[in-house]
């Protein structure tokens, strides 16, 4: 018998570091590979974020921000980039989208400081 844990129903809320962010990298994705794929690059991270308001604990967590709570979780896009968002109690904040070649320890704890 499976059971089954209900998550509830949590608002996802959007920084404005991550708007930023989605910008500078889709900008980069148009200029370098053309703009079907810039398209491609925000519906993908649309779509992902958007389903976070139920599903929230299926993103592994942040190896940089490991923490009791498990708080800190990332989603891969496609294979460059990441979105990092936080699960608080009554809602989901998504803080930041960075490209994976400058995920370092310090540039991710960093982002941890974004206020929503």
């Amino acid at each position: 018998m499976v059971r089954r844990k209900y998550l509830i129903k949590r608002p996802v809320v959007y920084s404005a570091e991550f708007h930023k962010d989605l910008f500078n990298i889709a900008t980069y994705t148009f200029l370098k590979f053309g703009s079907k794929s810039a398209v491609d690059l925000k519906q993908k991270v649309y779509s992902a974020t958007d389903n976070l308001n139920t599903r929230y604990l299926t993103h592994s967590e942040c190896r940089f921000l490991e923490t009791k709570s498990k708080m800190y979780r990332t989603i891969p896009i496609k294979r460059f980039a990441s979105v990092l968002y936080r699960i608080k109690p009554t809602r989901i904040e998504v803080l930041s989208m960075y490209p994976n070649a400058r995920a370092t320890a310090t540039f991710v704890r960093n982002l941890r400081r974004i206020k929503i």
